[in-house]
């Protein structure tokens, strides 16, 4: 008798050093998960950013192809209200790169379109034209720039028609100091519906209502030049517009540290 109470008394103890040897295995597990799982994070986003980057990338193949077909002219989109120039850029080159996808970032959550053209880059009120020989700063002149919340365009569509097969928006432009698209045809753009991803640029002039919470890629963005080089950028390396207001000569960008500018001459 006395035999299987000790029995029964060793499988309690067993059982119970067996609960605290799982406890103690749950512990460390949690503990490295606590250590792991940013990584792991990191390293998805960083996945994301390489592969936007290749969008990026092909889109900028798909505008060099398009300006040899249309004597070195770049894309010259619609013109809005202010006769800025770029609404519909996306459909001008979507026959040259044959996929709607590589137009959206896979860490984009609003919009099919997660990049916006320099508008400046075809700045009619201005004299421009999109003559690749009116760039004197291709390796630094801004071509397509990430944003977010551009709505539903179907860059599939001869200059994304408004309003047909469910389109609602034209592909974004990019001001450097503002965001635009437009929603119908003949209207300029609605305001406050679209943000930068990069963070807050350098000059920070078109303020931080056009920013989103945080940059898409890590603490940056993405950005696709005039030269087709690709480059993720954090907001501080890249300048705002600022030739129109205060800088007629464009010593602003030209004179800086800024990786990154928008206007090409």
């Amino acid at each position: 008798m006395n035999y299987g109470k000790r029995l029964t008394s060793m499988r309690k103890r067993k059982i119970a050093f067996t609960l605290i040897e799982l406890l103690v295995v749950i512990a460390i597990i949690a503990i490295l998960a606590a250590i792991l799982f940013p990584a792991f994070a990191r390293a998805r986003e960083n996945a994301r950013r390489a592969s936007c980057q290749s969008n990026l990338k092909q889109l900028g193949l798909g505008v060099a192809q398009y300006t040899q077909d249309y004597d070195e002219t770049m894309p010259n989109g619609l013109p809005n209200g202010n006769n800025w120039s770029g609404f519909g850029w996306g459909s001008q080159i979507y026959p040259y790169v044959k996929s709607a996808q590589i137009f959206k970032c896979p860490s984009e959550t609003n919009g099919d379109v997660s990049y916006a053209w320099n508008a400046q880059l075809n700045d009619r009120q201005n004299g421009g034209n999109g003559s690749l020989a009116r760039y004197q700063l291709v390796s630094r002149t801004l071509n397509l720039a990430e944003m977010t919340g551009s709505g539903t365009v179907r860059v599939d569509l001869p200059m994304e028609i408004s309003g047909a097969a469910g389109s609602t928006s034209w592909s974004p432009i990019d001001y450097g100091y503002n965001l635009a698209q437009s929603t119908t045809a003949g209207s300029t753009s609605v305001p406050g519906t679209l943000r930068y991803v990069t963070g807050q640029y350098g000059a920070g002039s078109h303020g931080t209502a056009q920013d989103a919470a945080t940059p898409r890629h890590l603490d940056g963005a993405n950005y696709l030049f005039v030269d087709g080089h690709v480059k993720w950028l954090k907001g501080a390396a890249v300048s705002s517009d600022q030739r129109n207001a205060t800088d007629p000569a464009n010593t602003y960008c030209i004179n800086s540290n800024f990786i990154a500018c928008y206007d090409p001459d």
